[in-house]
């Protein structure tokens, strides 16, 4: 499935506020956003969980959530 018009402006205005701090590809922020705003949780909580760059081995992302103590394992397409 395409990425939406609208998502694919937040993600360009994403990786413009961001990019400069963290490096790597447009693409890696997708799971940036996706996180900060599926657990709302704040950029700096969040960026090191996110593989940047290619050295990902599978998984693009992870969330611990604590209080329901589950493991968020991400891989995006």
């Amino acid at each position: 499935m395409a990425i939406k018009t609208t998502d694919q402006q937040r993600l360009d205005s994403f990786f413009a506020e961001h990019g400069g701090r963290y490096g790597s590809r447009k693409e890696d922020y997708f799971a940036l956003l996706y996180l900060t705003r599926k657990f709302k949780v704040e950029v700096d909580e969040i960026a090191h969980q996110v593989a940047w760059g290619g050295n990902d081995y599978g998984i693009d992302a992870y969330f611990v959530d604590r209080d329901a103590r589950n493991l968020y394992l991400y891989q995006f397409k």
